[in-house]
């Protein structure tokens, strides 16, 4: 830590934005990255800091009272505004371009698990989970569960899942609906971890925009 706080400020502002950028950038998708990947994001979000900082100190100028101030938080600021931009438009627009050029037709995510839950704009209907013993976990509609507590499911970067099993079909017998999912005291959800988890449906569409 002390030689941390010993670098140079704009060294520490180039860590500092890299890191909130890469955070904010790849929120959900850094459980399969190695340390090269993340020091190698965290620097490229940092250096634009760094460049932003060398080309507004010159504008400023010496004499003005609070140069390192502005420069500062403009090195913060502008590498998090475009690690929003990016995770927003350019980073699935980007894998779409080397796509179309023919020369990868990966997206640059680690699993197809990341590549589903990392869409946006979808609206999702229903889903069944279909553990290792055999036991299928249904939560549909999902709509109803909307506004309730991580509602109306949770899609874990690691691959396990959170929800609101409202029908529970076991080996060999019947679907049955589950009693008193919600009563005065809350609504119970149910988490699944990866490691017991055989097959994952999910039932989703693109959201209707409103007029």
């Amino acid at each position: 830590m002390q030689e941390l706080i010993e670098l140079s400020w704009q060294t520490q502002i180039v860590i500092v934005s890299g890191y909130l950028s890469y955070v904010l950038a790849y929120s959900g998708m850094r459980s399969e990255h190695k340390t090269i990947d993340s020091v190698s994001i965290v620097l490229c979000f940092g250096g634009l800091g760094l460049l932003i900082i060398h080309t507004i100190d010159p504008l400023i100028g010496e004499d003005f009272r609070f140069e390192n101030v502005v420069l500062g938080i403009s090195g913060v600021v502008v590498p998090i505004i475009f690690a929003v931009l990016w995770r927003k438009l350019f980073r699935e627009n980007f894998g779409k371009f080397w796509r179309w050029t023919g020369v990868s037709e990966e997206d640059g995510l680690p699993t197809a698990w990341n590549t589903l839950i990392q869409k946006r704009g979808l609206l999702y209907t229903q889903i069944n989970v279909t553990t290792k013993d055999g036991r299928v976990l249904e939560s549909w509609p999902l709509e109803p569960f909307n506004n309730d507590p991580n509602g109306p499911c949770v899609l874990g970067a690691d691959g396990s899942i959170g929800m609101y099993v409202t029908h529970i079909t076991e080996v060999g017998e019947e679907r049955r609906e589950v009693r008193k999912l919600r009563d005065d005291n809350g609504i119970r959800i149910t988490y699944i971890p990866k490691d017991q988890i055989a097959e994952v449906d999910l039932r989703r569409s693109f959201k209707k925009r409103s007029n």
